[in-house]
């Protein structure tokens, strides 16, 4: 197989670094009606991936994924009074299946 010429650079391609030391890949549930405090507490992270039990609406649970600061998921950990669940690694599927509960899908 030839080798791939090297990637052009581009206004669109260009990425910022970023450095992740600071940062650890979470999954983070909360129920429903914990979703305004949630947010309010972690303005910068977005729970918008609804949850519920069988997949299908309304959602029960709301979802945030993704690398967070470490300062962030302390607090959560630590310091919020909502209840929650916070599942460390990259696999969000993992962290939802494990609590019972799909992606609730649209139609």
């Amino acid at each position: 197989m030839p080798a791939l010429p090297p990637l052009k650079l581009t206004s669109t391609t260009k990425r910022k670094h970023t450095d992740m030391s600071n940062y650890t890949f979470a999954t983070v549930i909360i129920a429903d009606e914990y979703k305004a405090a949630a947010q309010a507490d972690l303005s910068e992270y977005q729970f918008t991936a609804p949850l519920s039990a069988d997949g299908s609406a309304p959602a029960t649970h709301w979802m945030s994924s993704g690398a967070w600061g470490n300062d962030q998921l302390d607090f959560i950990v630590n310091e919020a009074v909502w209840p929650h669940v916070v599942s460390f690694g990259d696999s969000w599927q993992e962290a939802v299946a494990e609590q019972g509960l799909m992606p609730v899908v649209e139609e």
